[in-house]
């Protein structure tokens, strides 16, 4: 009788350092898979932000996308414009020199060719003696101390007054108009290349000024396009200029 009762309380401590071990590995088992869920739940959490972040700048970029196209029909289509009025510009400009050349020849009229000595000097205007004192200037830019400035009095505009210590220039915006004023287009288009900021390098100061008065040619040269554009298209023409000077 007694052996029996010793076996079973053997057969009863190894069961229970049996159960004791199933235990700890089960609590073991337990903490593993709770940390498996962990990284689970992290690592599904980072990729949610990656698809939303990739969904963010997918829909950026066909935004962008759009508006990139919707400029480019905009500029084929100011292009076309542009092309066809320059054709009825040279066409009104034949038709005038056939006309011209009709007449002429009606009426045999001989306008002799003054000599070259007898030919007349026009005194240049203000805006012709300041651009070509800047192109003189700008022959040799390593030793350019002073940016060329147009002549001209103080506007007495608030505004400007307000904005001087913001511009590059001494000039404002009415000083830079009144000392370009009576250039054709073609003049002033010329002047802009004079005046190209790309010249000046490294240079901020001067490349900022030059800024500037571009800036002022291109006002002078698209007011000059509205005041020549049938008044049924001005409005356009206006749109089109005011997009320009935003940059679009």
């Amino acid at each position: 009788m007694a052996t029996n009762i010793d076996a079973a309380r053997v057969a009863y401590t190894r069961a229970n350092t049996t159960m004791k071990a199933c235990t700890f590995r089960l609590a073991s088992a337990n903490a593993t898979l709770y940390a498996a869920q962990s990284t689970y739940r992290a690592a599904l959490a980072d990729l949610k932000n990656e698809v939303e972040n990739a969904q963010l700048l997918a829909d950026k970029a066909s935004a962008e996308m759009k508006f990139a196209q919707h400029s480019v029909k905009e500029n084929e289509a100011a292009l076309v414009k542009a092309q066809d009025a320059e054709g009825d510009a040279k066409q009104v400009l034949n038709q005038a020199l056939a006309a011209r050349s009709r007449r002429v020849n009606k009426h045999d009229v001989f306008e002799p060719a003054l000599p070259a000595e007898d030919a007349p000097v026009l005194p240049q205007s203000a805006a012709e003696k300041y651009i070509a004192t800047a192109e003189a200037a700008f022959e040799d830019l390593e030793n350019l101390d002073e940016f060329p400035e147009p002549e001209a009095e103080p506007c007495g505009n608030a505004s400007c007054a307000r904005n001087a210590s913001s511009r590059a220039l001494t000039a404002c915006p009415h000083n830079l108009a009144a000392g370009l004023a009576g250039l054709s287009a073609k003049n002033l288009k010329a002047a802009k290349k004079v005046f190209s900021p790309e010249q000046f390098g490294g240079n901020t100061g001067f490349k900022n000024k030059a800024y500037e008065v571009c800036a002022a040619i291109d006002k002078l040269i698209a007011a000059q396009i509205l005041n020549q554009t049938p008044r049924w298209q001005q409005g356009k023409a206006f749109d089109k200029n005011r997009r320009m000077d935003r940059g679009h």
